[in-house]
């Protein structure tokens, strides 16, 4: 969450420079800058996480471009790779959609978690899931999202 504190912190910048120079025109530029740099993302974040989750992805994709142009840190600069990878195994391309997947699985980014998740949700393979959980635990229980697909993996494997 590093570039979301980046991004409130110049905004206070800004908003605090215009308050103590006493220029409105400033004042008006850091509420701009709230509008643009953290509501629309945060709008768009909710469309995305909803279009995900109707299986939407080309409607996905588009959010999170537009997302990560707003919003490259944190993760989200890969975020419209890992949904057309996603996308492709929907439609069948699973070995081009694991290939993609699998160069998230060194990095430690939520979006990286998402990537190795949905990666092993696509090629079925719960076992390594489990298995990886249990490598990792506090890495993943600090990220609630991914429960379900942890309680699915437990329930396919009996584990």
């Amino acid at each position: 969450m590093l570039g979301w504190v980046v991004v409130y912190l110049g905004i206070l910048l800004v908003d605090v420079i215009g308050w103590l120079q006493e220029m409105n025109s400033v004042l008006y530029a850091a509420a701009g800058q709230w509008l643009l740099l953290v509501l629309l993302p945060g709008l768009l974040s909710n469309l995305y996480f909803h279009r995900f989750l109707q299986q939407r992805y080309s409607e996905a994709y588009r959010l999170a471009r537009a997302f990560s142009w707003l919003h490259p840190a944190d993760g989200w600069r890969q975020q419209p790779e890992i949904i057309r990878a996603v996308q492709l195994a929907q439609q069948g391309q699973l070995a081009t959609a694991q290939e993609t997947l699998q160069r998230f699985q060194g990095t430690n980014s939520l979006v990286a978690l998402g990537a190795m998740a949905n990666l092993y949700r696509i090629t079925n393979q719960w076992e390594a899931f489990v298995a990886w959980h249990q490598q990792h635990p506090e890495r993943l229980e600090r990220h609630p999202q991914l429960l379900p697909m942890l309680v699915r993996a437990r329930g396919e494997t009996g584990a």
